[in-house]
């Protein structure tokens, strides 16, 4: 079981998004099933949670696992990940704040259906040098579309 606790009053289902991927991803089958707790009442449905409002999520061990991130880089200044498509960064970002990590600063980020890398600072000094380095386009950014279907030729057309 994950407990978090409401900040500020949002939907369940954006709560679940911007803190926590890995019930974001098994969301459906955790409403279906009635496995998620609110203040220690089943829900099955998105409901309008209040500030302090307690959220139980009751996942299996695969469910927990799957974290829709992996961290490929780490030092004592920055932390790069990887992450999935289909994952909220501010998900992303909560389970770094969760973490050992203290401090994190969002640095950048990428649309939900977007994988990709993404930085985040882990002190101040290191947060302004990479927004620096985004602001000033020191920084190379490259995006790779995958396209899926048979597009014709323009002979075709």
């Amino acid at each position: 079981m994950i407990q978090l606790v409401c900040k500020q009053p949002q939907t369940l289902k954006r709560f679940t998004d911007e803190n926590l991927a890995s019930a974001s991803f098994c969301w459906e089958y955790l409403i279906k099933n009635k496995e998620i707790k609110i203040n220690g009442k089943k829900t099955g449905q998105d409901v309008l949670l209040c500030e302090g409002d307690v959220v139980s999520y009751y996942m299996t061990k695969k469910q927990e696992d799957r974290r829709g991130f992996c961290i490929v880089y780490e030092d004592e200044n920055i932390c790069i990940v990887d992450k999935e498509s289909g994952v909220n960064a501010e998900a992303v970002f909560a389970e770094l704040s969760r973490q050992s990590f203290g401090t994190v600063a969002f640095i950048h980020r990428l649309d939900r259906n977007t994988m990709g890398l993404m930085a985040f600072a882990k002190n101040p000094q290191a947060a302004q040098t990479l927004l620096n380095a985004f602001k000033n386009r020191t920084v190379e950014k490259r995006y790779l579309a995958l396209c899926v279907d048979n597009f014709p030729c323009e002979q075709d057309v």
